[in-house]
């Protein structure tokens, strides 16, 4: 019992292979650039729902929430879904559509493709932002 003790303590007092690796510098941590992108679309459902089973009111809240380490500044589109309608827009009849009361964009967002489109058509800023609200 007394060995495994000692074996023990031994290992404790061996030096870590930490203490050889290099530390990164700043300017080095700066050449490293990440090109990546993250997009969350984050929903909030408000429902009120009658004891009879009805629903009285149903509404969502979102946003498509952006983070951009992308290098240099490509144009990027998110395609949205084609029965997506804004304000007053009338759908065709019999048409089951989403329609949306308001909405907002961020000013990287060229507004005028996405009424055409359904599509956000965008050059991203670096680091985090809005893209679209409704």
């Amino acid at each position: 019992i007394f060995d495994l003790g000692l074996n023990f303590l031994n290992q404790m007092q061996i030096s870590s292979n930490a203490a050889t690796k290099p530390i990164a510098i700043g300017a080095q941590k700066q050449t490293e650039q990440r090109n990546e992108i993250f997009i969350d679309v984050i929903e909030k459902l408000n429902v009120t729902i009658e004891r009879d089973g009805v629903v009285s009111l149903a509404e969502i809240h979102g946003s498509v929430r952006l983070k951009s380490f992308l290098q240099g500044s490509p144009e990027l589109k998110i395609m949205l879904n084609r029965d997506l309608f804004v304000g007053d827009t009338p759908p065709e009849l019999g048409r089951k559509c989403i329609v949306l009361d308001e909405c907002c964009f961020h000013k990287c967002v060229n507004r005028e493709l996405f009424s055409k489109e359904r599509t956000l058509h965008f050059k991203p800023p670096v680091g985090e932002c809005v893209i679209f609200t409704y």
